[in-house]
């Protein structure tokens, strides 16, 4: 588009536009060339010989930054070329080498490979490979045909093949790189000069470029935390000074090649100084310091607290703000080997030192201690430097670790033989004095249903489902009683039955999954007959899921289950005739469970008023 009409016209030139540092020059990045709009620069970035061009690169350690290895300044441009390996490969395993997509069969019946271009292989280990894999290949050395030997290490197959995740396949590098080296042009003589850092080996790829899975054991950064990436890492040019960052990939170890950019047209190679590459400060110079350049250790930063802020809700506080220009960390949550999951996005304010995280019930239980992990590096304001916890972040949420009731109604399932059908209606409960208040009469459960129960005839059990908003940790053994009363009260008049039974029930639970069972035992049991007669007797429980805990998995909160019919055909086993008749009873549950209501005030016992038939 002309800046002064507007008008829309075919490009000069195909590739992308890149306008020199004064503004005035105007060129086209065209795989592998730089062009110039006006035709008149054309500078091949691939020496003959080679065939790849890492145009874009990243930072290695973290920041996520691309830049590409080419400067263009007033008067030079200053980039990276790609140079063919110092011993080109001819053959690999007796067949001509043929670059991209060859595939060869290794002798000996070890397996197979395929090339790409002059960077990388896959191989392919046969089922019957042992040992060490041998690579034979010929190169052109400088007296001609050389023949060479590449080893793999058993280790790195047995590796490969214990990974469940691995493809048929692993990657690995050519042992004949191409390399990369730095030329500068100037404008106005058209002269080039290049420099291959000849004391260093300068590759365009290794291991480190791989970001796949390794299965050696030389990764720089064995953790993912970071890649040593290879070769010519950046170029600066400013002020007439040069700057070459690049790692010797012999060491992974990171170089600073600087040189007036006058000296060097004149001298080449030797006008560099080289020292080992150092990170500098501040945010705005990014770009050049924390490319690739070998990372400085991982420092240690003591400034977060944590604070509770709310039900699953926590705010976690840097003492300084955290880097504008770098990824902001992620956060995971854990209560044991129990990982909470959040059911929210982490939200951080404006300044960058705060982050509040919303929890969800899964895994979080009050008076549990849970440990905030920052599971990437933390990155400063005007400090390229790498940060993680100096210690680790504990907090305890407030309130009892117990299994937690959501909300203030109870479901109340029952079953009508009859017509085979089932209901379930919502009861309010009420909640006062470590007691759960509940009346069943506006839906009364079905007599014959529960004779059917000790008849042998078609029955299910009525329940009650309460719903948890979250699970205790830990586990034990809790006492339920049970008692029952005619009436709607739990005191016994004249004229009145009442039962007792009192039994023990196991829990365990790890804050995401949970299960209370009542193990097979005897259960003592008294009766008082409506004369006022005690009868005490010993009764054989089998009904393990008498009350229990059903996990409904990530989405829908769990339950605590109490079933009604088990409850009240150990009173029928008792005097099946006159309990299980029509009529008003009051049930009292009491139990040292770890229980609480939604405001995570305690619970030790249900009363419930019901109403058999009509």
């Amino acid at each position: 588009m002309s800046s002064e009409t507007l008008e829309v016209r075919p490009s000069s030139q195909s590739g992308y536009p890149i306008v020199d540092q004064s503004g005035s020059k105007l060129f086209y990045f065209s795989e592998p060339k730089i062009l110039s709009a006006d035709g008149t620069v054309e500078i091949d970035l691939v020496r003959e010989g080679a065939e790849s061009y890492n145009w874009q690169e990243q930072s290695g350690v973290g920041t996520d930054i691309k830049y590409t290895p080419l400067v263009f300044s007033p008067d030079y441009i200053a980039y990276m070329e790609t140079l063919p390996p110092r011993e080109p490969i001819l053959t690999i395993a007796g067949q001509s080498w043929q670059s991209g997509g060859t595939t060869a069969e290794l002798n000996n019946a070890q397996g197979s490979v395929a090339m790409h271009g002059m960077s990388s292989l896959q191989i392919f280990p046969s089922t019957t490979q042992t040992g060490d894999l041998v690579l034979d290949y010929t190169v052109q050395g400088s007296s001609g045909t050389e023949s060479r030997t590449h080893i793999i290490a058993a280790s790195v197959i047995s590796a490969w093949r214990a990974d469940t995740n691995a493809e048929d396949f692993f990657n690995w590098v050519l042992p004949e790189s191409e390399r990369e080296g730095v030329c500068v042009y100037v404008y106005e003589t058209a002269a080039k000069k290049c420099a291959e850092m000849s004391n260093y080996q300068v590759l365009a790829f290794d291991l480190e470029s791989d970001r796949s899975t390794r299965y050696d054991d030389g990764a720089v950064c064995p953790d993912g935390s970071c890649n040593a990436f290879p070769g010519i890492s950046n170029i600066v040019l400013l002020d007439n000074t040069l700057r070459v960052y690049f790692k010797d990939s012999t060491d992974h170890v990171y170089y600073e090649a600087k040189a007036n950019v006058t000296e060097f047209m004149a001298q080449g190679e030797a006008a560099f100084s080289i020292s080992t590459a150092a990170n500098g400060a501040g945010e705005v110079n990014i770009i050049a310091a924390s490319t690739k350049l070998t990372p400085l250790a991982v420092g240690s930063f003591d400034g977060v607290s944590i604070a509770e802020i709310g039900p699953g809700k926590i705010r976690i506080d840097f003492e300084q703000p955290l880097s504008a220009y770098a990824a902001l960390p992620r956060f995971e949550v854990w209560s044991g080997f129990t990982q909470i999951l959040f059911n929210a996005e982490t939200e951080w304010n404006n300044a960058r030192d705060s982050a509040t995280v919303s929890l969800s019930s899964l895994g979080y239980a009050n008076g549990v201690e849970a440990e905030v992990r920052v599971v990437d590096p933390i990155f400063l304001v005007d400090d390229i430097r790498r940060y993680q916890l100096a210690q680790e972040l504990n907090f305890t949420p407030s309130g009892r670790n117990a299994f937690t009731l959501s909300g203030a109604s109870v479901a109340f399932n029952d079953y009508d033989p009859s017509t085979q059908t089932s209901s379930s209606n919502p009861i309010t409960l009420s909640s006062a004095g470590g007691a759960l208040n509940v009346d069943l009469r506006s839906n009364s459960l079905n007599l014959l249903n529960m004779q059917n129960a000790t008849n042998g005839g078609d029955f299910r059990s009525p329940t009650l489902n309460f719903s948890l908003q979250s699970l205790a940790i830990g586990e034990g053994s809790a006492t339920v009683t049970i008692d029952v009363v005619d009436g709607v009260d739990s005191s016994r008049t004249d004229g009145e039955r009442q039962v007792s039974i009192e039994l023990l029930v196991d829990w365990v639970s790890d804050g995401v999954n949970a299960s209370i069972t009542v193990p097979t035992q005897s259960l003592i049991a008294s009766y008082v007959t409506a004369a006022g007669t005690l009868v005490e007797l010993k009764i054989e429980n089998d009904d393990a899921d008498m009350i229990s805990i059903t996990n409904n998995g990530v989405s829908y909160p769990s339950t605590l289950d109490i079933k009604l019919l088990s409850a009240l055909t150990k009173i029928s086993a008792l005097s099946p005739s006159s309990f299980l008749r029509s009529g008003t009873l009051h049930v009292n549950v009491a139990t040292t469970l770890p229980l609480a209501d939604s405001n995570n005030e305690e619970i030790t016992e249900l009363n419930a008023i019901i109403q058999i038939g009509n």
